[in-house]
């Protein structure tokens, strides 16, 4: 998830072979909407981050 937001403009999340979701990495990262999603964004930065700081971190 990490290395996502210096690497791809674009992100899907698969769960069990489904999408469950899909989107701009900045807008998945920054507002994510699936439980899933959220989860795994919370595991690595604590909590989903800001468009502001999706940008600067970028």
């Amino acid at each position: 998830i990490g290395m996502m937001k210096h690497i791809s403009d674009q992100v899907l999340v698969m769960h069990q072979g489904e999408v469950v979701e899909r989107g701009s990495t900045a807008d998945v990262l920054a507002s994510p909407l699936h439980e899933l999603t959220k989860r795994l964004i919370a595991g690595h930065f604590g909590e989903a981050l800001t468009a502001d700081a999706w940008r600067k971190d970028r």
